[in-house]
């Protein structure tokens, strides 16, 4: 009898462990800072091993990067590897490894689809198949099916915990859906399976292949409990204009025309350093506008992701934990 391996989340060995640990989030929207008096941010489902996560994201909404000691977060947190070369894995426990890498949740069947039908048009454009390559036109000149595997997801009681598990799940939502008339339907239903779990399985290859640089790792409890170690690097807007504002020098001018939103989010950006500073962890403001120029400087002419982050950590040794 063959045995279907149920995929869990992966154990790794202390070989595996990066030497620090990055979390780029907003210190306004994403994060309630009073945690930081606790020791715990709730609410924070991943970190990175890699400080390409700090130019893919930092400045897009998100101010803050949190920098941290791999071998003692590991040690204070219950954390798995993501496995991004292993369709089953990222599909397991209901997509729950997929969602993360897609920035979404497990239940978001729209948001994990509407990513997962782009890298199922890519398989099938670097196909022979002709059901394939109709599969893709048909899908460029009329949009997937997103919509409809979704509510049809959510009408079925389903465990994924594998490939195998998933195409299944997905043929019985696609036989499942009320619309005669949706997107690619005649094509979709002349697919075997194996050749529907064929593409199923390319597609989430390809999306771990596209994420992988990003080196995340779960935190099963979805929150972050702080080593000592712990920095905070702040991207703070017009640094001048802050420090005047805070010793009460702006001039009636710089007052009309400073925003509320900013002198907001500055106030919650002083809430920050003072619990980073009563609970004895580091912290460093950068300019927010200098970051975003070497950001787009070496995004834009730097192909290789290690060189991208041995340039990031050179311009900024204010992230490395010494």
């Amino acid at each position: 009898m063959i045995r279907i391996r149920r995929f869990t989340e992966d154990s790794f060995s202390q070989l595996d462990i990066p030497e620090q640990f990055f979390v780029v989030t907003d210190s306004e929207y994403h994060i309630d800072v009073g945690d930081i008096k606790k020791g715990v941010i709730e609410g924070v489902t991943g970190v990175s091993g890699s400080a390409n996560i700090v130019l893919n994201f930092m400045g897009v909404a998100r101010d803050l990067i949190i920098t941290m000691d791999g071998a003692e977060l590991v040690s204070k947190n219950d954390i798995s590897r993501i496995m991004y070369d292993n369709p089953h894995y990222l599909v397991s426990n209901n997509f729950q490894a997929l969602a993360r890498i897609f920035s979404s949740r497990p239940n978001d069947y729209y948001h994990i689809f509407n990513n997962l039908f782009s890298y199922m048009q890519v398989v099938a454009k670097r196909s022979s198949d002709p059901k394939l390559n109709a599969l893709r036109q048909t899908w460029e000149m009329r949009n997937p099916p997103v919509f409809e595997i979704e509510d049809a997801l959510k009408k079925l009681n389903f465990r994924i915990d594998n490939m195998y598990d998933f195409t299944k799940v997905f043929i019985r939502a696609i036989n499942s859906i009320d619309d005669e008339d949706y997107s690619g339907k005649e094509i979709i239903e002349e697919l075997t399976y194996d050749e529907m779990y064929d593409l199923l399985y390319k597609a989430v290859l390809r999306a771990g292949e596209i994420f992988s640089d990003e080196s995340e790792w779960v935190l099963k409890s979805n929150k972050l409990v702080l080593p000592k170690s712990t920095k905070f690097v702040i991207g703070m807007d017009k640094i001048e204009l802050f420090n005047k504002w805070k010793n009460d020098e702006l001039t009636p001018v710089e007052k009309f025309t400073t925003s509320e939103y900013l002198i907001e989010r500055w106030q919650k950006q002083e809430e920050l350093i003072e619990n980073a500073k009563n609970n004895g962890y580091e912290y460093a403001v950068i300019s927010a506008e200098e970051f975003t120029k070497v950001r787009d400087e070496t995004m834009n002419t730097i192909a290789d992701t290690d060189k991208r982050q041995e340039v990031l950590l050179n311009k900024y040794p204010v992230l490395e934990i010494k």
